[in-house]
């Protein structure tokens, strides 16, 4: 279960490199998405969430590792980002869900409930820094916000991401004491 929280830093983080007019991405989403998708599947049997995710983080993958590189400007673009944005909460929605399942499914707290919280603050960042991103085209400034609303966003995203690392880390002691781990 440790290839998610490592495959979510990958999503997360955005630093990128401008060669030649074209923007490379240093951390690709594309194997973020494979790295989650990975462990997705080796839980599959434990959640529906969990097998739906699988075929979610197939799909983002392929977007992010083709369509992504030939995104195109203006308010296209603009409505691929956002199918992307909504795409990836479902996914955080899949993987809270899949965890919340495990926890019935073992009879332990792996954090179900402290990653719904933090996933219901997490979106409304995101979705409220992409809001403002779009109003700031009519009203510039709008962007402050927006970035402020982003560097909120980054830091949910590190929280979120310890407490999936520590929740993993739950799950595998469960495992060892089943002799599975």
């Amino acid at each position: 279960m440790y290839l998610i929280p490592t495959g979510l830093i990958l999503v997360f983080a955005y630093i990128n490199l401008q060669v030649g007019g074209r923007t490379v991405d240093l951390l690709p989403d594309a194997l973020g998405y494979l790295l989650i998708a990975v462990d997705l599947f080796r839980l599959r049997q434990g959640s529906r969430a969990f097998r739906a995710g699988v075929a979610l983080c197939g799909v983002l993958a392929v977007y992010s590792a083709a369509v992504r590189a030939l995104l195109p400007t203006g308010l296209p673009g603009l409505f691929l980002s956002l199918a992307e944005l909504l795409a990836q909460l479902v996914l955080l929605y899949l993987l809270v869900s899949g965890v919340q399942d495990l926890e019935e499914r073992v009879g332990v707290h792996l954090n179900g409930a402290v990653l719904e919280r933090w996933r219901f603050w997490l979106s409304l960042c995101w979705l409220g820094s992409f809001v403002f991103v779009l109003a700031s085209q009519v009203m510039p400034t709008l962007a402050v916000l927006g970035l402020l609303l982003a560097a909120a966003w980054f830091a949910l995203c590190a929280l979120f991401v310890v407490v999936f690392y520590r929740t993993a880390h739950r799950y595998s002691l469960v495992l060892q004491r089943q002799g599975r781990g």
